[in-house]
């Protein structure tokens, strides 16, 4: 089994909420915090959420459309991407 901090140089912690998401990424292996924010949990706010990790991962939104973004206990981010 890989390990996702051995297998990705970020990881994306979100705390999910009613009105809120609470996000923190985290530079691996050492587990570094890059960065905390908090986004609306409207489809707005989401992609606000996505492009600001994009920004500070040096990613881009358009390179995680492919990808399996996923909420906890699943349920993926409709709607965002």
């Amino acid at each position: 089994m890989t390990i996702v901090a051995h297998a990705h140089p970020f990881v994306v912690g979100v705390d999910t909420h009613a009105k809120n998401h609470a996000l923190s990424i985290l530079a691996t292996p050492a587990g570094v915090q890059v960065d905390d924010g908090e986004f609306p949990t409207t489809a707005a706010g989401m992609a606000r959420a996505i492009d600001w990790v994009a920004r500070r991962t040096g990613g881009d939104r358009a390179g995680s459309q492919g990808r399996d973004l996923r909420l906890s206990r699943g349920r993926p981010w409709r709607g965002v991407l």
